[in-house]
């Protein structure tokens, strides 16, 4: 069983804003008391995994700032690779036939009927989406490391 944490935040130290954990109100003391300036843990929902943890700080209003951001980002990509992959971080890594596969939109049928055709419109717009997205957030990501 994965340890689990009550409380988790970020908290900046030498210029370097990092995700933190903790089981008690006590930790931001402790941040505050070894010199950490700006920390923020909320108490989490329910006791949760680091990877939880930051992946409900992600999403959360207190934590949409650029440096708040930045260290959950990065805190993902070195930490939790299946989750960056989730929240497109890192892309995932495909096999090169089903990666070709993916780019090429499904070719239209002379013989299908509206209904086929409309449904095969909506996967080709769903992935277009789903690429500008994880381009928007690899840009993100750069602007953060940068």
């Amino acid at each position: 069983m994965s340890k689990t944490f009550t409380f988790a935040g970020t908290s900046v130290l030498n210029g370097n804003t990092k995700v933190r954990f903790g089981n008690s109100k006590q930790r931001t003391l402790t941040l505050e008391k070894h010199e950490h300036d700006n920390v923020l843990l909320i108490e989490l929902p329910e006791a949760m995994s680091k990877a939880d943890a930051v992946k409900f700080l992600f999403a959360h209003e207190l934590f949409q700032d650029e440096l708040a951001q930045g260290a959950i980002a990065t805190y993902v990509v070195n930490n939790a690779k299946e989750l960056a992959t989730e929240l497109g971080f890192v892309e995932a890594k495909q096999p090169k036939a089903e990666a070709a596969a993916e780019e090429v939109e499904e070719p239209a049928a002379e013989a299908e009927d509206d209904a086929e055709a409309a449904q095969r419109e909506k996967r080709n717009a769903r992935r277009r989406e789903l690429r500008a997205m994880k381009k928007q957030q690899e840009q993100q990501i750069e602007q953060f490391e940068g």
